[in-house]
């Protein structure tokens, strides 16, 4: 009779060789899928920060050239930085007119840039006109310095501003309106967008 190979339950374990190998790969594998992990979470915060950057520039260009467009053409003085005219609107944004159909201006306003560095807000302050007038005339302070510095409550038109001019377009009551806005995310590289719009101004 012949002997039959006995089964054996022994199982071979793994040389130190091929765990350091498996161990290799098993690193290999995590270090990319970590630095893909990584690379995607600061693309979407860019990409946040652009998208809310995008929002800030079109809300903050809408309010200015809104406002901007039914100023008095005559009672405009533009700096560098910052822009004063008379304005129609009153607080709930009504207007008043005068028997020849002409807007009675309510208020003096003044949008500037404000703060220091590269960085700064765009800020917004008025002060009435008592008793209205089709007219306004000069302004009660013939420079942005001054009127900035009035004790009236100032509104935040658009933080983290870079850059802020109105410009005529070369024609009576057209010009341009630019803004910059900024943000510097946590990886240290800024976001910038720029933005323009056209207006014309008829009063």
């Amino acid at each position: 009779m012949f002997d039959l190979p006995q089964k054996t339950n022994r199982k071979r374990g793994y040389t130190l060789a091929e765990l350091l190998a498996y161990l290799s790969v098993f690193l290999i594998i995590m270090i990319f899928s970590g630095s893909f992990v990584i690379n995607s979470l600061r693309y979407y915060r860019l990409l946040e920060t652009e998208t809310t950057l995008q929002q800030k520039l079109m809300t903050s260009l809408t309010t200015v050239s809104k406002e901007l467009s039914i100023a008095s053409l005559g009672s405009l003085i533009i700096e560098k930085d910052g822009i004063i005219f008379a304005s129609p609107a009153d607080e709930n944004g009504s207007f008043s007119f005068g028997s020849g159909g002409s807007l009675y201006m309510r208020k003096w306003v003044c949008i500037y840039l404000t703060g220091t560095g590269d960085v700064k807000k765009l800020v917004r302050k008025e002060i009435p006109i008592n008793p209205p007038v089709l007219t306004p005339g000069t302004p009660p302070f013939s420079t942005v310095a001054e009127f900035s510095t009035q004790p009236v409550y100032e509104r935040l038109v658009a933080s983290e501003a870079k850059s802020f001019t109105v410009e005529n377009d070369g024609i009576k009551g057209g010009y341009t309106v630019k803004l910059i806005l900024t943000h510097t995310t946590d990886t240290t590289k800024p976001s910038e967008i720029e933005g323009e719009t056209g207006i014309f101004i008829r009063n």
